[in-house]
């Protein structure tokens, strides 16, 4: 079984300071994962998630591409039918189903998962040593990234289908595409002055911080990897 145990983080740590909208933060498992308040619940049930031989799971670290991953698999799977798709709000079709871990409570995603029919769609943020037991690039060449993905999940498709695809995932198209864009969440769960879709520019995180958190950041991480180096080994 994995190792979910959880440590709250004191009030009084810094750590604080930089998640403002935290009320409360845990480390879990033993390489101290930092998750919001309902993370230890969230983690914990999710061990006992039952994974399908069928199941589709796109597995991302957030904000790196998961919406434009996730919607190149979808459509690939209901055969580029783009009228379908403007009728499905994507979390209905390919849930986030450990998205309970954020301070705001929402819909039972892992029931909702449950009663999915196969071939089931999923979407995780947890980190691969934390995913259930039994669940275990982004590329500005669209087009190529689109073919291999068709070839890993056995899917047809052709190159008019994969130009389709690929115009239907360019980041101003996905932004304005209300099944997508999470619009909804907007006003839910973020800062008025912050939107799930951003600017789509890899890499515009150096606009964000200062060198010196980027350095004091990269060398935290560093550390902190020290005994994974496969991990190293995609990151640096």
């Amino acid at each position: 079984m994995t190792d979910v145990t959880a440590t709250l983080v004191p009030l009084s740590d810094k750590l604080y300071k930089h998640l403002t909208h935290f009320t409360e933060a845990y480390l879990i498992g033993p390489k101290k994962f930092c998750f919001p308040k309902n993370g230890p619940l969230i983690v914990a049930n999710i061990q006992h998630f039952k994974a399908r031989d069928d199941d589709v799971c796109v597995v991302t670290f957030p904000k790196t591409g998961t919406t434009w991953m996730q919607e190149i698999v979808y459509l690939l799977s209901i055969n580029l039918d783009f009228e379908r798709a403007k009728s499905n709000i994507r979390e209905t079709v390919l849930p986030y189903v450990d998205i309970n871990v954020w301070e705001e409570p929402l819909d039972d995603f892992i029931e909702f998962t449950n009663n999915l029919p196969s071939p089931r769609l999923l979407k995780f943020h947890l980190c691969y040593s934390l995913l259930p037991p039994d669940v275990k690039k982004r590329c500005k060449d669209q087009e190529k990234v689109i073919k291999e993905v068709a070839a890993f999940l056995n899917l047809p498709v052709d190159k008019e289908g994969i130009k389709q695809i690929a115009n239907h995932c360019k980041f101003d198209n996905m932004k304005h595409n209300t099944t997508v864009n999470k619009s909804d969440w907007d006003e839910m769960l973020y800062q008025k002055e912050f939107k799930f879709m951003r600017k789509g520019i890899v890499g515009n995180w150096r606009t964000e911080m200062s060198p010196e958190l980027i350095t004091k950041i990269d060398k935290w991480i560093f550390d902190q990897t020290i005994d994974t180096p496969d991990l190293r080994d995609i990151l640096y």
